[in-house]
């Protein structure tokens, strides 16, 4: 059986490369919206701050662990700005098999076209870190019938074992929100759609001196949030996003419920061959600093892979209201305008 396992192990790691490369992905999109597209940077119309750790197919030997930070910051007070921010991710497959880390620095530009509508324009420049350990991988000639993994290997590996490579994405969102009836109305309904293109001019990864060009990930998403009960009382917050890269197509859709201090969802993600059901739940604390606890946990339904464990992430998240940082003296003194006195929720 460990045999067996191992045999798995390097299957996944090593078909990761004929596809050559796929993204890691996370399954709670409001926590992670930078991370889907550029453009989202300073829509939180504040500053925020946001942790992810997931960790993928626990019960296989190897580790396939994402962590992600990120933090942006509203910077529309310029004229013609939106936001800027940073986003740092490390991406381990296997047990440190392969480790890519990742700096970049979202940048947009917000286009207002009316009270309700605006639309945001975003790039971000990264700079990709990846290093494969070859000591760690099992050769052919390894392999014993009997005592399984036995000999020292004589495969020749390449020389070098890590690189560093720029990488560029861009995107846009659309955002409207309906405009209050009352000045006592605290919430309104809010729809948001856009496109994202990352590793636009794919970059080259081979460790193999031979060419592996990292696929353009698209990604197309909509949005919104819905008050039902008092306007904050109960509010709900469905989502569609599809992402493509190369060969690889996933679709991930459902909905989020905040009620008060509380919310949760249900999510269903259908990938080329694999299907998985999420679930999500967490905390909210606060008003004009507002923190998120979340966990969420995806039920593999595939049989192939019903073994795995699933996935599990869990996020943190803590956002500054814009009318804070201008109490605090940190913004244009001027008063925010109507349309961003309105902040989501997620």
């Amino acid at each position: 059986m460990r045999k067996i396992r191992h045999f798995c192990l390097l299957f996944l790691l090593f078909e990761s490369f004929f596809v050559k490369g796929q993204d890691p992905s996370f399954s709670q999109f409001y926590l992670n919206q930078l991370y889907f597209n550029p453009a989202f940077c300073g829509l939180s119309r504040g500053l925020s701050t946001s942790f992810t750790h997931r960790i993928l197919w626990p019960n296989l030997p190897g580790k396939f662990n994402t962590s992600k930070f990120s933090a942006d910051i509203d910077i529309s007070n310029n004229t013609g700005l939106g936001g800027v921010g940073i986003i740092v991710i490390s991406d381990i497959e296997g047990n440190k098999f392969i480790k890519t880390n990742t700096f970049g620095i979202p940048f947009t530009s917000r286009v207002k076209l009316s009270d309700k509508s605006i639309v945001q324009f975003g790039i971000s420049t990264s700079v990709i870190y990846k290093s494969i350990n070859w000591e760690k991988f099992v050769f052919g000639d390894q392999l014993d019938p009997v005592d399984g993994i036995a000999d020292p290997s004589n495969a020749s590996v390449p020389f070098h074992s890590s690189m560093i490579f720029p990488d560029f994405g861009t995107g846009f969102v659309y955002e409207y929100r309906n405009a209050p009836f009352k000045p006592t109305q605290r919430k309104t309904y809010m729809i948001k759609f856009g496109i994202a293109a990352n590793h636009i001019f794919q970059p080259d990864y081979s460790f193999l001196n031979a060419s592996s060009k990292l696929p353009i990930k698209w990604v197309g998403h909509i949005n919104g949030e819905i008050p039902l009960i008092n306007n904050t009382d109960l509010i709900i917050a469905p989502a569609f996003i599809f992402e493509k890269q190369k060969s690889m197509k996933t679709m991930f859709f459902g909905s989020n419920a905040l009620w008060r201090n509380l919310f949760v969802g249900a999510w269903y993600r259908a990938y080329t061959n694999v299907d998985a059901l999420t679930f999500v739940a967490g905390l909210k604390f606060g008003t004009l600093t507002k923190s998120y606890i979340s966990y969420s946990h995806d039920f593999t339904l595939s049989k192939l892979i019903s073994g795995t464990g699933g996935s599990n992430e869990i996020n943190l998240t803590y956002i500054i209201d814009e009318k804070l940082i201008y109490a605090l003296g940190l913004g244009n003194k001027k008063k925010p305008r109507a349309f961003v006195e309105h902040c989501a929720e997620f």
